[in-house]
């Protein structure tokens, strides 16, 4: 049995190890070698201080002022959690590179974004377009020359045929029909109940120019594809602007609830719900955040584009 001070040293030399193994190991063509010598580096560690991975061992260095988790220092532990992250990062990175089997259900989509599946099992999937030829102009916010046409769309899989459910709906896009904005996202509240945003992406000034299309909405599908308006996210945040700052609308990913839906404007920097009589109401905002990487602006906006339910999770409690 190893004494305090025997513990801590042999923590030290083999953190150093591990620091090697993982900060200065570059060639990771040779995947098999790596994952090898930090796997015996780590059993070795664990043997020689007499401790079953991954168990703490605080008690035994706390004498000599070593915290096993010491966030500065970094002790045995935390090289174990660090090496597990890069192992499993690299595994991936071996992964992604190998040839993966890959089966393609849905193709020709344009600029593809949300999907969910209907209560029947169908598959849908909102595609933000390609724009259009209808006008071109200059969003102010960006900068950029965006044009606008009618190419978004709804495409459903649904016993391995593929259909557009529904065209027509607003888009704009760069020139080439690169970086749309359209149909953002889709849920389901029964199967004749799809709920899909609309997103916007610049100022109301900017909404205009576009032509005034159904850009900054949340709209309603029926089964047979026909659409209609459910509320203008776009004007309550011209009416609320619950985030504060510059006006800025992209209605982004939603859920439909029963008695009402979830919409995150990714512009606005909110969570929303619209009750079934159409009223909207804020109920988080995501406020900017400090920016600690030494460059770009000082703030960095949070930027939320996606709400999903958290299952119900009963605590217990055992004595």
């Amino acid at each position: 049995m190893l004494s305090n001070a025997q513990r801590c040293t042999t923590e030290s030399s083999v953190s150093a190890e591990l620091r090697h193994l993982i900060f200065e190991t570059t060639d990771l063509d040779n995947l098999a070698a790596f994952l090898g010598a930090a796997a015996a580096a780590m059993r070795r560690s664990a043997s020689e201080l007499g401790v079953d991975m991954p168990r703490r061992a605080d008690a035994n260095c706390r004498a000599l002022g070593i915290r096993w988790r010491r966030p500065i220092s970094g002790g045995l532990m935390k090289l174990f959690d660090l090496a597990s992250i890069t192992l499993r990062s690299t595994a991936w990175l071996a992964l992604a590179s190998s040839a993966v089997a890959q089966t393609v259900v849905m193709s020709g989509l344009d600029n593809p974004r949300g999907l969910a599946f209907a209560p029947n099992g169908a598959l849908y999937v909102a595609e933000s377009g390609r724009g259009g030829t209808d006008r071109c102009v200059v969003n102010g916010n960006t900068g950029e020359t965006r044009c606008v046409g009618k190419s978004g769309a709804i495409s459903r899989l649904w016993n391995g045929q593929q259909t557009r459910v529904a065209e027509g709906l607003a888009s704009h896009a760069l020139p080439d029909g690169s970086s749309a904005i359209g149909p953002n996202d889709i849920s389901f509240q029964g199967t004749g109940g799809a709920y899909i945003s609309l997103g916007l992406g610049g100022t109301p000034a900017f909404h205009e120019a576009l032509g005034g299309e159904h850009f900054g909405t949340l709209i309603h599908m029926a089964a047979s594809g026909k659409w209609k308006l459910v509320a203008d996210i776009q004007q309550h945040e011209i009416d609320e602007n619950p985030a504060g700052g510059p006006i800025d609308s992209n209605p982004f990913g939603v859920l439909a609830e029963p008695g009402g839906r979830l919409v995150v404007d990714a512009g606005a920097n909110a969570l929303l719900r619209v009750a079934a009589n159409r009223r909207i109401e804020t109920l988080a905002v995501f406020p900017p955040h400090e920016n600690t990487t030494g460059f770009g602006p000082p703030w960095i906006e949070s930027v939320p584009t996606a709400v999903a339910a958290a299952p119900m999770v009963r605590c217990m409690s055992a004595s």
